[in-house]
């Protein structure tokens, strides 16, 4: 079974509480040797650099994670008689790549898989973010983007071309602007965060942005179907 993992914003011990889980409680739902899923275990932190492999989240030692963190993945791969189990949980940056998948022979496979993904989920479910805002799928990204490129094109043409009879007007430049906002807060806001000092300052650059790009905004709806309006008449 593979599911996508919501967007997050996790910590050091979000990661230690999910592996504890794996190590200590997993076993159990399997009944199997708690010893033999540990040896089973591995979890790699990938970052711009390479992967760094280690037998437990305890192991690696800073406090936060770096800035550059780009995929926290946690595998276990258990192989008995007749039980066979693995597991991949692959927090990502990336929406695409953030996901678990678990596969399990046994006679009750489904019910059992089924659980596990459920208390992973309730484990994770207090660190979701709004990131999907940011994220849609990649068919709806990509017609998303391909009609506001071909938006903003006819805007810059609009704009020369009234500039051109003497009339010029800026009011169209709004929708370029948006998408920028857009492209920005895609950068700042990825699909799954990881606790560190840049993940931090962005999240402070969030809380001025997102208020200020909508305070642009309603500004210029409000001086352009408001006070424009009502001043024109006035005179």
């Amino acid at each position: 079974m593979t599911k996508q993992l919501p967007p997050l914003a996790l910590r050091k011990d979000d990661i230690l509480e999910v592996e504890n889980y794996l190590l200590e409680r997993l076993p159990q739902k399997l009944g199997v040797d708690k010893a033999l899923i540990q040896d089973g275990y591995t979890l790699e932190i990938r970052d711009r650099v390479g992967a760094h492999e280690f037998k437990t989240i305890r192991d690696y030692s800073p406090s936060t994670f770096g800035l550059d963190t780009v995929t926290v993945r946690q595998n276990i791969f258990y192989l008995g008689r007749p039980k066979i189990f693995h597991l991949k949980l692959s927090f990502d940056r990336r929406r695409i790549f953030s996901e678990t998948d678990i596969s399990f022979q046994d006679e009750e496979s489904r019910r059992v898989v089924l659980d596990i993904w459920t208390d992973i989920e309730g484990i994770v479910q207090s660190r979701r973010t709004i990131a999907w805002l940011f994220h849609p799928p990649s068919i709806v990204e990509a017609i998303m983007m391909g009609v506001l490129t071909t938006l903003s094109f006819y805007v810059f043409v609009f704009i020369i071309v009234s500039f051109i009879k003497g009339h010029a007007t800026f009011w169209p430049v709004i929708f370029p602007f948006c998408i920028a906002s857009y492209w920005v807060l895609a950068r700042l806001q990825p699909w799954t965060v990881f606790d560190s000092l840049g993940s931090r300052r962005a999240s402070r650059v969030l809380v001025w942005l997102i208020p200020g790009i909508l305070l642009i905004l309603l500004g210029d709806i409000v001086n352009r179907f408001v006070i424009s309006p009502l001043f024109g008449r006035s005179k």
